[in-house]
């Protein structure tokens, strides 16, 4: 696993840190994002498709990292490529909600996402994330913050 696979729970991922401006996520990702704001630029994204990677920023600042598996489900369509990673022994993007809940524990927060088009359902712990088809119990997508 190489240096732009990496992940550190609750620091980042993929060679992005939490608290990073805009400009040093593009110097470290590249220019080929699609960029989605929203209240008037104090929230937005970068989206990387084809590295499987987005960022959210808040003021300006990494906020949160997603890491996409490639699947379809939630509210994800499936725009997103693979992104390749390991955060423990056993825990990858092939990982299921049971493997997840069999390493970390019972989660701080977790709920669900019933309404969307491919039903999902999240667990949240300190410093990640998980985001998973309901039926299959596959990873759609980990988040870093």
């Amino acid at each position: 696993m190489n240096e732009r696979n990496e992940v550190k729970i609750g620091v980042g991922a993929g060679g992005v840190l939490l608290g990073m401006n805009a400009d040093e996520v593009i110097s470290t990702l590249g220019n080929d994002y699609q960029k989605e704001s929203f209240e008037e630029e104090k929230l937005f994204y970068l989206s990387y498709y084809k590295q499987g990677i987005a960022v959210a920023f808040t003021n300006n600042l990494v906020d949160v990292i997603f890491l996409y598996s490639g699947l379809v489900g939630g509210y994800e369509t499936g725009q997103f490529q693979r992104f390749e990673c390991q955060i423990a022994p056993s825990i990858t993007m092939d990982a299921t909600y049971e493997e997840v809940i069999d390493v970390f524990g019972q989660p701080l927060k977790e709920g669900d996402l019933s309404g969307a088009d491919i039903p999902s359902k999240w667990l949240h712990y300190e410093g990640i994330g998980f985001n998973f088809v309901i039926e299959s119990g596959q990873i759609i997508y980990i988040s870093i913050s």
